[in-house]
């Protein structure tokens, strides 16, 4: 992880977006969780900043709209009414 976290400060350095930092680390096969760490880390950011970069960021925009999308179902079936009879 210290090799990443260099790298990652590296590429920082020489002028990477955070966009294409956080493309590299879903690539390189990381959780959006530790993907949010890692930019938190290398780019000095705040926890919650970092964590909206990489929820609302190109690369993980597909996983975000399936999310918001189940999360949808789940609440419309939540709070639909059972039909009577219905088991």
């Amino acid at each position: 992880m210290n090799r990443l976290l260099s790298e990652c400060k590296g590429l920082l350095e020489r002028g990477a977006t955070h966009e294409e930092l956080i493309a590299l680390l879903k690539e390189r096969g990381l959780s959006r969780v530790e993907s949010i760490r890692v930019l938190a880390v290398v780019a000095r950011l705040p926890i919650r900043e970092a964590k909206e970069r990489v929820h609302f960021s190109r690369a993980w925009r597909a996983e975000m709209t399936a999310a918001e999308e189940f999360h949808g179902l789940m609440e419309r079936t939540i709070d639909e009414p059972e039909e009577p009879g219905a088991q």
